[in-house]
């Protein structure tokens, strides 16, 4: 399903006969093509006609590929904007951004790699093409605009960039301007003139209208042609023209109300149902309407149909026509209409949308639904439903949405209260923990609470997770039979969770120097994935055993174990993730002990690249300590190579990226993190800077 819906992020929209070509706009968009030209923007608000110009230019240049990007709010974050971004690319050039795609799914990864990667595909690209970036109004993220802004600096001269937006973005605009990079297309330039009105009124809209009355429908809404369209449907059924012409007045939002009203008064009364139910659709095919609205899926395709030949502001999405959505400014009115009836139906509206979309397979888009609907309690209850299974695929954006549910509903449900402390658990954020592991066990101690089949795990869990906050607040944790048994109820089927659980019980083991009884919990996580597939304990299960193997003077055997797993990590594509970061240290290290210095520093060098923007920076920092210890052992502690994409020295990166990375861990760089296996977790900690 979501990449069913990803591919109508791609489609073109599709051309309308007897459409008013518009040969002064169709100029203004040639100029882009012109040697030094990089972007063009088209700002105006929604209803002035910017995808229907561009879908016109494209359409008079045959000879050169185009790629179309539709954006919405859930591109706001930089992964999702440039996985969309590099599939739109890849849809003239299959082979771009590959590598970058890869780069890209790494939490924290820079974008200026990313970007980097994929301009460097495109250089050698052997046509000169188009990239129409559409409703760019939705992306307010900093780092994709910065990261725009790079692309910009370094594209390929055959590529030209096309932004389409409501407002302008927070680019240079100004700087390329100034630089001749710049083609802009406003709101002034989109707007009608009579010529153009009188041809899309007369000749579009199939209307009869002499020039005056024209003229005098035209300078109400100033040449905006979403108020023209509506204003030609409404006259399609006028009894008497200059009437409606001369009742035709007030300011833009007055005219939309009324034109809304003219326009949907005269549907039949089960379009205007189907009109406003769907409206909270921000996508839509017959099957999910049917369920929304109740019909059947060939009564919601009829009607569907029926809106596109009738040219009632819906947009196809697909080349097949099953997926549609409604231009932007007729959904929001239709909206704001039903939101001026019965609450109630918005709620149940959403509710049923939400319930379509977790059956087929869309959870994530599944919870956004509730959310909208304000329904917070079914929200999340799907998303402990579907938790341990997006647990296990890592859909870090999925765990991520508890964070977006009312306090009270998270401390209702003890099992999102436990995942929510495990999160914080992982990402080392020891303060966060106390306020949902207390809520959890003031559940589950509830004698008044009806019992539930997973309160025994959950138990465990909370067991699991105090024992973790003793080790996070560096308190001294004996593997005991308690956790033992704890690890033991956690169910089979949670096998990310089991996985993660080993990993830090082997690890209590670990640094109480008992490794007989901390591998067996390494080997059964790596085990558990393989079976599965996954890759979400194998970067921390192999570190561990590697710490291990060394203590015990194996280094042959930790260095067959890295190999193995690194390749098992590159074949599953988890390079996506940092867990091939981290098995690139660990190998380096061993190297460095073997004084094998130049393979050392080429594998460090890898894993840091992976490594440098991880939120989790214990595993970075511990690179750039063995990064420090290979340039005197290689016989250059003055070196002044450059490290890869820095301008300045090799010294003066290395020791500015240390401390960066030492305050990032402040003050959890005291902890128990750097220390080796058989420390015991109560040795005091380092002292302060």
């Amino acid at each position: 399903m979501n990449a069913l819906i990803q591919k109508t992020k791609l489609y073109f929209p599709p051309t309308r006969a007897g459409l008013v070509v518009r040969p002064r706009l169709l100029a203004q968009l040639n100029a882009l093509l012109a040697p030094g030209r990089r972007l063009g923007l088209i700002s105006a608000p929604a209803g002035s006609g910017k995808t229907t110009l561009v879908v016109q230019w494209l359409a008079a240049q045959p000879g050169r590929p185009a790629a179309w990007l539709s954006l919405d709010a859930r591109d706001n974050q930089p992964p999702a904007f440039f996985a969309g971004f590099i599939a739109a690319l890849q849809t003239i050039h299959p082979h771009a951004g590959k590598e970058a795609l890869d780069l890209l799914a790494l939490p924290g990864v820079s974008l200026e790699e990313v970007v980097t990667l994929l301009v460097n595909d495109l250089a050698a690209a052997p046509s000169p093409f188009v990239l129409v970036l559409d409703d760019l109004h939705h992306i307010a993220d900093h780092a994709v605009h910065q990261a725009l802004d790079l692309f910009l600096d370094a594209q390929p001269p055959g590529l030209r960039l096309l932004l389409l937006s409501r407002e302008d973005p927070p680019l240079p605009l100004a700087q390329r301007r100034a630089g001749g990079q710049l083609v802009e297309i406003r709101q002034d330039d989109l707007r009608f003139t009579l010529p153009e009105a009188i041809l899309f009124l007369n000749q579009s809209m199939g209307l009869d209208l002499a020039p005056r009355q024209v003229e005098l429908l035209e300078a109400r809404p100033e040449g905006w042609i979403a108020g023209l369209q509506l204003a030609a449907l409404s006259l399609q059924r006028a009894t008497d023209s200059d009437a409606f012409i001369r009742a035709f007045s007030g300011s833009h939002r007055f005219i939309l109300d009324y034109l809304l009203e003219e326009v949907l008064s005269h549907q039949t009364e089960e379009r205007q149902r189907f009109l406003v139910e769907t409206s909270i659709l921000e996508r839509m095919c017959a099957p999910l309407c049917a369920a929304v609205t109740g019909r059947s899926v060939a009564a919601a395709q009829e009607l569907l149909d029926g809106l596109d030949r009738a040219n009632l502001f819906v947009v196809p999405l697909d080349e097949e026509r099953c997926w549609y959505r409604y231009h932007h400014l007729f959904g929001d009115l239709l909206r704001a209409r039903l939101a001026a009836g019965a609450p109630e139906n918005t709620v149940q509206l959403c509710r049923r949308a939400a319930t379509w979309h977790e059956e087929n397979g869309d959870p994530r888009q599944a919870v956004e639904y509730a959310l909208r609907a304000g329904d917070a309690l079914y929200a999340a209850r799907l998303i402990e439903r579907h938790y341990a299974e997006r647990w296990q695929m890592a859909d870090l954006d999925f765990l991520a949405l508890v964070n977006r549910l009312p306090p009270e509903s998270v401390e209702e449900r003890p099992s999102l209260c436990l995942n929510s402390a495990w999160l914080h658990v992982l990402g080392g954020q020891a303060e966060r923990i106390p306020p949902f592991l207390e809520a959890a066990e003031r559940a589950l101690a509830n004698p008044a609470r009806q019992p539930e089949p997973a309160d025994a795990a959950n138990r465990a869990f909370a067991r699991i997770i105090r024992a973790a906050l003793d080790a996070l607040n560096n308190r001294a944790v004996q593997l005991d039979q308690g956790l033992e048994e704890a690890f033991a109820a956690i169910p089979a089927q949670n096998a990310a969770m089991r996985n993660s659980v080993a990993v830090m019980l082997g690890t209590i083991a670990t640094m109480q120097g008992d490794f007989a009884r901390a591998i067996p919990y390494y080997q059964g996580a790596l085990e558990r994935d393989k079976r599965l597939g996954g890759t979400v304990a194998i970067a921390l299960c192999v570190m561990r055993l590697v710490w291990i193997r060394q203590a015990e003077g194996k280094l042959s055997q930790a260095l067959d174990l890295v190999v193995e797993h690194e390749a098992y990590v590159r074949r599953r594509g988890a390079r996506r993730f940092y867990l091939g970061g981290v098995l690139n240290v660990m190998w380096a290290e061993i190297l460095l002990e073997r004084n094998r210095l130049d393979e050392a520093e080429s594998q460090l060098r890898r894993g840091l690249h992976l490594l440098e923007d991880w939120p989790m920076p214990q595993t970075l920092t511990y690179g750039l300590g063995l990064l420090a210890r290979l340039q005197p052992a290689a016989g250059r502690p003055g070196c002044r190579r450059p490290l890869p994409g820095r301008p300045c020295g090799f010294g003066h990166a290395l020791y500015r990226r240390l401390d960066k990375a030492r305050a990032r861990l402040e003050p959890a760089c005291r902890r128990r993190w750097r220390r080796r296996p058989g420390r015991h977790p109560a040795a005091p900690d380092p002292p302060p800077r």
